[in-house]
């Protein structure tokens, strides 16, 4: 099981992104099916593990008091910004989810603190076969439009191949893996494969106009290999990999197509304005400035919105605006707190431990900066991904700071342990009831959205689409 519950939520991504048709559901819904029953597996797996769950309420109990704290101001904060929220049914959906996210994530830390290595290989394996299998996709459809003689169509290919999986999201979470596979693999044939994957993945990323992801990505390079002298290695390496992408971009992404049918059927050449971001975050603010203590509730930024976008492309501001300032405060202070204590814990680290947590590092503080542009907590698959990498991470920060209890001692855990059990069991039926109407909805519609009264819009991002209740 310690290795399972990290095989099966990585096959599954693997699977999804590469399911270019819906199975009873649109695609960004049957990501989101895929996420919900990760979780519940993780909860579910987890409440029937007696050394996990004493280890959780030991947790809870004996440590953390800080983060204990800011926990369960927080946790005070989201309950009474759901229960205020226009559909607190809705708001209630969402925040139930995001919670069981990050109890998930320290689940799985527990199990990583052990498997470190394994979980690091098994996310490069995942990301090697997932996108390798993705980008043969993704050029069978390219070089399609070419040789047919019609018009390579950026914004399609941008929408069907990347933005409903937000697959620029998977790809710089996967890269920093699939890159330290490259070099570390012990097999040849693996380290070509995934020289291949960490070259084509620039060159896509540069097709996508995934600005924020390749600008973070090399950013936090940057950072990575200047903090840690362990790490400055692998420099050469990346901006070698950086230029090859960049080149085979402009040779065949861009060049072929000019060359074969002129320079009519070539790609639009790389974005650089902002996507009406701008008028998001400005409209965002005004709408903070009129709830700025509970927020609006979470899935309701297009309930207020003008713009009918789903979220407003900021992490920092979709947590504001959501739950209030009080529980942005909480998040900033204590991601703060948590990257300070985890910058000592890998100083005092060794070397080994150290190199094996450099994908994690690179990959979340990559993922940091593309949340400041793009939706992050908002995709199903890259929320699962981002939990997965955040775990071993987790586990670092609680090295030291507890010790199991020798099973002769357990008894005097007996109390605690049936709590955490029944709360985690109870928590994942919970969230199954609060979705399965939807789910059922959805399934019966093949896809399709039913009838109902109210007003349909982007939104509440929950699902690729859904309905505000009418008044």
């Amino acid at each position: 099981m310690n290795k399972l519950i990290f095989i099966f939520p990585l096959t599954l991504i693997v699977i999804t992104i590469n399911v270019s048709f819906p199975i009873g559901f649109r695609i960004y819904d049957l990501h989101r099916v895929v996420q919900l029953l990760c979780v519940v597996f993780i909860l579910v797996s987890c409440s029937f593990s007696t050394r996990i769950i004493h280890a959780l309420s030991i947790v809870w109990t004996q440590q953390f008091a800080v983060v204990k704290v800011f926990f369960i101001v927080g946790l005070l904060f989201i309950i009474y910004s759901v229960a205020s929220a226009s559909y607190p049914l809705v708001a209630a959906k969402g925040a139930v989810n995001d919670l069981l996210l990050v109890i998930s994530a320290v689940i799985l830390s527990l199990y990583a603190s052990s498997n470190l290595r394994f979980v690091n290989v098994a996310i490069a394996y995942a990301g090697l076969i997932g996108l390798g299998l993705y980008y043969f996709q993704f050029f069978v459809g390219f070089f399609a439009g070419v040789f047919s003689g019609t018009s390579i169509e950026r914004e399609v290919l941008v929408h069907h191949f990347s933005n409903i999986r937000f697959l620029n999201h998977l790809q710089v979470l996967f890269f920093p893996f699939i890159f330290a596979l490259s070099i570390q693999s012990d097999k040849h044939s693996i380290r070509n494969a995934a020289t291949i994957v960490s070259v084509l993945t620039i060159s896509i990323l540069l097709f996508l106009s995934a600005r924020a992801g390749l600008g973070s990505l090399c950013i936090a390079a940057l950072i990575v290999f200047v903090v840690s002298k362990n790490y400055r290695i692998y420099v050469k390496r990346f901006f070698w990999v950086v230029f090859v992408g960049f080149t085979f971009y402009l040779i065949c992404l861009k060049g072929f197509p000019i060359w074969w049918g002129g320079a009519e059927v070539a790609p639009v050449r790389i974005n650089l304005n902002s996507s009406g971001r701008w008028d998001l975050w400005m409209e965002s603010f005004e709408l903070l400035k009129n709830n700025w203590l509970f927020g609006v509730g979470t899935l309701h930024y297009s309930f207020v919105s003008i713009y009918g976008f789903a979220h407003p492309h900021n992490l920092i501001i979709q947590i504001g605006l959501e739950y209030g300032v009080v529980v942005l405060g909480v998040f900033v202070l204590l991601a703060t707190k948590l990257c300070f204590t985890l910058y000592k814990k890998l100083s005092i680290t060794d070397s080994n431990t150290i190199i094996s947590c450099f994908p994690f590092i690179w990959s979340l503080i990559t993922i940091a900066g593309v949340s400041m542009f793009s939706g992050v907590w908002v995709a199903p698959l890259t929320q699962l991904l981002m939990v997965i990498c955040l775990s071993p991470l987790i586990s670092i920060l609680m090295r030291g700071r507890f010790e199991l209890v020798a099973e002769s001692k357990q008894n005097k855990f007996k109390f605690e342990v049936l709590g955490v059990r029944a709360l985690l069991l109870i928590s994942a039926f919970f969230l199954i009831v609060l979705v399965y109407p939807d789910f059922e909805l959805r399934y019966k519609g093949n896809g399709s959205f039913m009838q109902a009264k109210g007003v349909q819009v982007f939104a509440p991002r929950f699902w690729q689409e859904d309905i505000w209740p009418d008044n």
